[in-house]
């Protein structure tokens, strides 16, 4: 049987992240247009707050019987 339920991920912590170059488009007097490097491209550090998942498990219930069909007893105490 599986049960789905929400759990708090504890642990805030930092994370390296990529931060891309940025670029602009500038014309010249005749009009002509190329692009500009305005900021090179860096790493950062980003907080990653605690947070809620919702996850499914999987438990084990005593003496569960799905409904998908009969129980065949097949001796030796064993059900299918």
């Amino acid at each position: 049987m599986y049960r789905t339920e929400t759990v708090l991920v504890e642990g805030a912590h930092y994370e390296s992240q990529w931060v891309p170059e940025q670029y602009t488009t500038v014309y010249d007097a005749h009009g002509c247009s190329r692009r500009v490097l305005v900021a090179e491209g860096y790493w950062t550090k980003v907080l990653v707050p605690a947070r809620y998942e919702t996850r499914t498990i999987k438990v084990w219930v005593p003496d569960y019987r799905p409904s998908s069909g009969p129980v065949v007893n097949v001796g030796l105490g064993f059900r299918f």
